[in-house]
């Protein structure tokens, strides 16, 4: 789950830059930023792109919640999170 939060962080970030935004690499900013889209800020982009945008960044809070939730708990490793996360087939592929 880190990797595919990777993954779309990665995605976000060369998606906005094509339009001049550009949002530091920290994980921090970015879930910042992502934030400030779903609240539906404005960041002059195209309406094509405001969707893409917007709808990476209700992906990735989601999966950021995810990865947050499951991070905390001792004794977690892959394999006991992929059963979890294969339980909640709906929510997340898992790959």
């Amino acid at each position: 789950m880190v990797r595919q939060r990777k993954q779309l962080i990665n995605g976000l970030r060369g998606m906005v830059a094509e339009f001049g935004v550009y949002i530091a690499r920290d994980l921090a900013r970015v879930v910042g930023f992502s934030e400030a889209i779903l609240a539906d800020q404005d960041w002059d982009l195209p309406d094509i792109a405001n969707e893409g945008v917007h709808n990476l960044c209700g992906h990735l809070i989601a999966l950021h919640a995810r990865v947050r939730l499951l991070r905390p708990m001792s004794g977690l490793g892959a394999v006991t999170a992929l059963a979890i996360m294969r339980q909640h087939r709906g929510c997340l592929s898992v790959q």
